[in-house]
């Protein structure tokens, strides 16, 4: 078995950390599945097993969220870096605010551009080189 993730340091969870938990459901999805096979072996306790896909499921859903959820993560600390834009919301790297986005997809909406992302590009923080700065 695994050691467990250690939390960071400053409290907040790194996208390691994450990966490190997702590594961990997919170990206990295989777990859950073995235990599924052995119960099915035998004609006495076949019947016992029918949850166990359910409970496999779930966990990859978990993993999946997991996974999902360091991806987000790491692109919103890349997005803290000073020399990058700051804005709250996604752009398009050519466009700029032009991006629309359902179903965790996103894609810019300037009809020469045709770019899309399979993540939410537009609920996580710009990451693109800042262009310009606005002083108040």
């Amino acid at each position: 078995m695994t050691e467990p993730a250690k939390p960071a340091e400053s409290g907040e969870p790194t996208p390691a950390e994450l990966r490190a938990l997702m590594a961990e459901a997919t170990a206990l999805q295989g777990r859950i599945s073995d235990v599924q096979a052995r119960l099915r072996a035998s004609e006495e306790t076949r019947h016992t097993a029918f949850r166990l896909d359910d409970a496999a499921g779930w966990v990859a859903q978990a993993g999946q969220a997991l996974g999902e959820t360091a991806r987000d993560l790491a692109r919103t600390r890349v997005a803290r870096d000073p020399n990058l834009c700051d804005v709250p919301w996604g752009v398009c790297p050519v466009h700029g605010n032009t991006l629309r986005g359902s179903g965790g997809r996103a894609w810019c909406t300037d009809p020469t551009c045709g770019r899309s992302w399979d993540y939410d590009r537009l609920g996580n923080a710009c990451g693109e080189p800042a262009t310009h700065t606005m002083a108040l």
